[in-house]
């Protein structure tokens, strides 16, 4: 759905999944400069809008269900994407056109989900925060599998070490 005039009344956009679907937005950008530009971050996939929310498309990566989206704070073209992984194996993908192409930056073999970060007084610096369980009551070892910094677009991951402290 989608409001025009703060939130007085609303309308449904085009961003519409069948009800038996467990498919759902877990995030969305709207580019500042462009407000009919909105990338949003679902677990059907990576999808794109340049209409106000009147279509949709879908945006072609290796991955389908995507937990998180963040953009770099002076730079809305530079996006970062995570994945959510029942068997482990999240990801982390990165767009420098405002989402029309996405390619994968990191994959972390024991995480199920990946939230991410961007710095606004260090705008190239992305952390993300990797953990293990996903679920309640889940079978699985739930906690922090690691803390990960970028400092730029062209370095690499970097996991930190933590202290117990």
């Amino acid at each position: 759905v989608k409001s025009t005039d703060g939130g007085q009344t609303w309308r449904q956009t085009g961003l519409t999944f069948a009800t038996e679907n467990t498919t759902h937005v877990s995030r969305l950008f709207v580019v500042p400069d462009d407000p009919n530009t909105i990338v949003a971050a679902t677990y059907g996939g990576i999808r794109r809008s340049t209409d106000g929310g009147a279509t949709w498309q879908s945006v072609s990566t290796s991955a389908t269900t995507f937990r998180d989206l963040v953009a770099h704070p002076t730079n809305p073209a530079i996006l970062y994407a995570s994945t959510f992984a029942s068997s482990g194996n999240a990801a982390i993908f990165s767009s420098a056109d405002t989402g029309k192409t996405w390619k994968l930056m990191r994959s972390i073999q024991l995480a199920n989900r990946i939230r991410l970060a961007v710095s606004a007084d260090s705008p190239d610096r992305v952390m993300a925060v990797a953990s293990l369980g996903f679920a309640a009551g889940s079978d699985r070892a739930q906690g922090l599998e690691g803390v990960y910094r970028l400092d730029n677009p062209n370095a690499s991951w970097q996991k930190l070490t933590l202290s117990g402290n």
